[in-house]
Parts: structure tokens; sequence; C-alpha cells
């Protein structure tokens, strides 16, 4: 018997603690993974860790930002705390950012989001 678990998009909005701009990856993407969609949206537990294997950053999380309706995507707001930013990513203007996530096929709930 196989199992489907339903997954949920997470995307994180990383910011310096003294700047506005928010890191895009290399592919106009923010940074990403996917979680078990019964985790409550409100639990952040599993967003640092996953941005420090994933990108190799450490961040702190400090909220969910959006959340859609049916809670599969998701946006929480970090700080970057430590480490380098990986090869070809960069500080975008939150103006910016919805643009650039549009080109990537990033959902108009999370571009309004950001």
């Amino acid at each position: 018997m196989t199992s489907s678990r339903r997954v949920a998009r997470v995307s994180v909005a990383i910011r310096r603690a003294d700047d506005e701009r928010v890191l895009l990856l290399a592919d106009g993407t923010l940074p990403s993974f996917d979680v078990d969609a019964a985790v409550p949206w409100q639990v952040v537990a599993a967003v640092t860790p996953s941005i420090l294997e994933r990108v190799g950053i450490e961040v702190v999380t400090l909220r969910a930002a959006w959340v859609s309706d049916t809670a599969d995507q998701r946006l929480y707001d970090a700080i970057l705390v430590g480490g380098e930013v990986p090869p070809g990513a960069a500080w975008w203007e939150r103006d910016v950012i919805p643009k650039r996530l549009a080109l990537a096929s990033a959902s108009a709930g999370l571009r309004g989001a950001i």
C-alpha cells in the first residue's frame, strides 16, 4: 500500500539585519524546500536547519509572512546570521522581487507577500 504524503512548499525571504534587500538564488528563486503538510504552518523549527543544509547559510527565522489558503505554500521571513551566500545568489530590493519571482513561475500569492 502506498502512502501519498501531502507536502507544503516553504519559501524563505532572507535578509541581512541591517538591510531590507532579500536574497534570491542564482536561478531567480527564493530559497525553498518541502515539508510534511501535516506540520502546522506556525511551527518554524524546520526553516533554520533546512536553509543551512540546502543553501549553506545560517539564519534566524522570524515569522510566517504568508500562508496560502490550503497551507500548501508558505513564506517565512528570516535574518542572515552567518555563512557566505552561494555563488550566483544576490541581494535584491523588495520591490523588484515579485517581478523576478514571476519569471521563476512563483504563485501570485507568494509574489504579493514579499
